[in-house]
């Protein structure tokens, strides 16, 4: 089963249209800043995020690096469990 960080890192991935290798590269310290994402690139990603985990993103959402973006996937996906 994959986890948060890598169908995260797969839907940015998706979005930015990103190489495997580039991919790769990606970790939970990634900002993505650095990696050029505008904010329509973040509207799309927001869109992509709320269908690959069902849950709601606040449109503006200020998350900085891919471990932000994560941490709150893993938080509110438990809180919509209980």
């Amino acid at each position: 089963m994959a986890t948060t960080l890598d169908r995260f890192k797969r839907t940015l991935s998706d979005v930015l249209v990103l190489t495997d290798r580039e991919t790769a590269g990606l970790t939970d310290r990634t900002n993505l800043i650095e990696l050029g994402v505008d904010s329509l690139d973040k509207m799309s990603l927001i869109c992509e995020v709320e269908g690959e985990f069902d849950i709601d993103l606040p449109d503006d959402a200020a998350f900085e690096t891919i471990g932000e973006w994560c941490k709150y996937i893993d938080r509110n996906r438990v809180q919509c469990r209980r």
